[in-house]
């Protein structure tokens, strides 16, 4: 038997094994596979006189194994297709070529225009990082598990190209037209989607042995997840087209917004940190020296030789938060100096106390 990603065997595939990686790649490994391939093929690195030839083919198969839209009508309809829808002429070659080997209308399948198919919605998580790792930047490594088009079946839930048959309910229309008598010489026609193909014009005779005609199988990839210094609440990783994908659908993005845990010794206010010190009342009038540990671990030295007011605010320069994206200057760190009192006092040191003060 053969299966529809076989239809188009000598083509439809092509672009694939020129990059080196299998039809079901995920966008990142198609593109690790192009730049590996680009550096090693560049005509200004590579003096083999093959090498602008095959360079060629590379950038070609990337440029539209890239395009998630190109992708999909490479995927389901081969080279020629595309080729043709290129053409700009309307749709009219485009929709003949893949009438020849889907007996039903392309424009009934994709509404006209594959830029026309609609989008999944977006998929939001919640991500809660430490406040350390918005300082110093992390990356994280996740599992995306989602529903993806089946790579056997392309999404058609098909055995192969012999089992999708013409709707004979609506003869491909997608639509039953029923004739209603009012009176004498007066008809209504009333159109509604045909039951028999849900209005698609097609029936699947012998479904997909992968997906058994579900058209869609549960797929998972790894991803890294790039927590940047400097993000905040509500800030966002946005992973494009990584949802799920049904047929005739563009996959949604899946969106991680940002929540920075509570810390137990800085608070973040812009991009300055605030923290505080307690220090005995003795310390507060002759100086004191303390080590607070920064958030990549460095020890920040605070230390003053004088009297210290309650509540007076230690300005160190330059120790708060990275800017976003590494524009700009590093906050600041403000210090707020707490001052212990004794609860009492003895007789004597109340009397040292009332000779000096």
């Amino acid at each position: 038997a053969t299966y529809i990603n076989n239809v188009f065997s000598q083509i439809d595939t092509q672009y694939y094994k020129i990059l080196g990686v299998k039809p079901s790649a995920s966008q990142s490994e198609i593109k690790r596979a192009y730049h590996k391939l680009a550096k090693q093929l560049h005509p200004d690195t590579n003096p083999d006189p093959q090498a602008h030839d095959s360079f060629t083919k590379v950038a070609e198969a990337y440029s539209v194994l890239s395009d998630e839209e190109k992708r999909e009508v490479y995927d389901n309809y081969g080279l020629e297709a595309l080729k043709n829808e290129n053409k700009g002429d309307g749709g009219g070659g485009f929709g003949d070529i893949l009438s020849q080997y889907f007996f039903f209308s392309f424009s009934r399948l994709f509404g006209g225009s594959s830029s026309q198919s609609k989008k999944m919605p977006d998929i939001i998580f919640p991500l809660q990082v430490s406040l350390a790792e918005v300082y110093s930047k992390r990356f994280i490594k996740i599992e995306i598990k989602n529903q993806r088009l089946c790579p056997h079946c392309r999404g058609t839930g098909a055995y192969d190209t012999s089992s999708i048959k013409t709707c004979t309910t609506c003869n491909g229309r997608g639509i039953r037209v029923t004739r209603v008598h009012l009176g004498p010489g007066m008809y209504q026609e009333m159109q509604r989607t045909c039951e028999s193909c849900s209005g698609k014009g097609r029936v699947v005779s012998k479904s997909c042995k992968e997906c058994r005609g579900r058209k869609v199988m549960p797929m998972s990839h790894f991803e890294t997840l790039e927590v940047q210094r400097g993000m905040t609440n509500g800030d966002e990783i946005v992973l494009k087209k990584a949802g799920d994908r049904p047929p005739e659908y563009i996959a949604g993005d899946i969106k991680f917004v940002v929540s920075v845990l509570p810390h137990p010794v800085f608070v973040r206010r812009g991009d300055d940190l605030a923290a505080n010190i307690v220090v005995t009342l003795k310390e507060a009038l002759f100086g004191f020296k303390r080590a607070i540990e920064h958030l990549d671990g460095r020890q920040i030295t605070v230390q003053t030789s004088g009297v210290t007011q309650p509540e007076h605010v230690l300005i160190i320069k330059g120790e708060g938060m990275p800017p976003r994206d590494y524009h700009g200057d590093f906050g600041d760190m403000h210090v707020t100096v707490r001052v212990i009192f004794p609860r009492n006092f003895t007789k004597e040191e109340r009397e040292l106390l009332e000779g000096v003060l």
